[in-house]
């Protein structure tokens, strides 16, 4: 499930504050705002919302890895290990490694982290807390939902043009408005890492 990044409340509020809405319209209002809650997740290549808990497997042979859920509340344990078993002797002092909290890039003190495919595991809290989501991705969600919602009840459901000749139809593939694009481009996750 992804964050709630948008709600139906603040996307009512946008439209139609003092307005009443029907049960058809609010279950519209839901499913735009968890498409769009789903779809700045995938574009971000993260989940915002904050895991006290995170595993997070890498490759090694690198000095620096990139850890999915900034910002990082804390590392628990690193872990190189070939058998992949990561008992607790395969475990790093902490002194072998620091970690920028900001953007989640955790790096080797000295050398590089062992070689081989998935042999480094990171044990660490990190996201955002559900009150504590930056104002500008809820901004962009909204504005985002709320553009799409507008279409969907003015009866426009995306349709561009019509032609009744040879059925010609197209459909506005409801593309990122590029403001919105502006605001989470700084929430983005490099695109060499895999969300």
């Amino acid at each position: 499930m992804a964050t709630e990044l948008t709600t139906v409340a603040r996307m009512k509020n946008y439209m139609r504050p003092d307005g009443t809405w029907t049960a058809a319209e609010t279950t519209l209002l839901g499913t735009i705002a968890g498409a769009i809650n789903e779809a700045i997740e995938d574009y971000c290549g993260r989940i915002f919302l904050k895991d006290p808990a995170l595993e997070e497997i890498h490759d090694g042979n690198v000095t620096r890895l990139f850890l999915k859920r900034p910002p990082i509340d804390s590392v628990t344990a690193v872990y190189q290990d070939v058998a992949r078993a990561f008992a607790a002797t395969t475990a790093l002092d902490s002194t072998a490694y620091q970690y920028d909290p900001n953007t989640g890039i955790l790096t080797k003190s000295t050398g590089r982290f062992i070689g081989g495919k998935r042999v480094v595991r990171v044990d660490y809290s990190g996201g955002y807390a559900a009150g504590a989501i930056p104002s500008s991705v809820k901004m962009a969600a909204d504005i985002w939902a709320v553009g799409i919602a507008n279409k969907a009840m003015e009866g426009a459901d995306g349709l561009l043009t019509e032609r009744l000749g040879d059925i010609t139809q197209q459909f506005d593939q409801a593309e990122m408005p590029p403001f919105v694009e502006q605001r989470l481009n700084k929430y983005r996750k490099s695109p060499w890492v895999k969300p």
